[in-house]
């Protein structure tokens, strides 16, 4: 083998070990979620499923609604899991179902779209991550919707 066909071998190893070890690291669940601020044109969210006449519980165009949100996100870290692993926390969930989904929008960019449980995430057109330090506080969750709720309520 030549040197050179070596030193393609291993570049190509090399960046393949660094792109595999750069998509499992442990990552800023803020930093998963597609969100500028100066392209936002608008959030929906729902903490309660249910009879609703609109998808959302309530949506908003007011910027503050997603930066309060983002901020809240900044706190927990993820690691991304399979599909499988996704699936069994989010059964798991379903007997004492907390769970909560928001869309953000944006004008030049894909939509963000998460569902999420105390412990596991799933980014649409993304991956599924498991969250490594706390559990997601379902409670900050819940005071969060009813304030918009209140406010933007459909």
């Amino acid at each position: 083998m030549s040197k050179n066909r070596l030193f393609n071998l291993g570049a190509v190893l090399l960046l393949f070990i660094f792109y595999y070890w750069n998509d499992h690291r442990i990552k800023g669940l803020d930093d998963l979620v597609r969100y500028k601020s100066e392209d936002f044109l608008g959030i929906g969210f729902t903490k309660h499923y249910g009879q609703r006449e609109s998808f959302f519980e309530w949506s908003s165009e007011d910027p503050r609604a997603a930066d309060e949100l983002m901020d809240f996100l900044a706190q927990y870290r993820v690691k991304r899991v399979s599909e499988e692993i996704f699936t069994q926390n989010a059964i798991d969930e379903k007997t004492k179902i907390e769970r909560f989904e928001f869309t953000i929008t944006h004008s030049t960019a894909n939509p963000a779209i998460v569902y999420a449980t105390k412990d596991v995430v799933h980014i649409v057109a993304g991956d599924y991550y498991e969250v490594v330090n706390d559990p997601i506080d379902m409670v900050w969750v819940e005071e969060f919707n009813e304030k918009y709720v209140n406010r933007e309520g459909q």
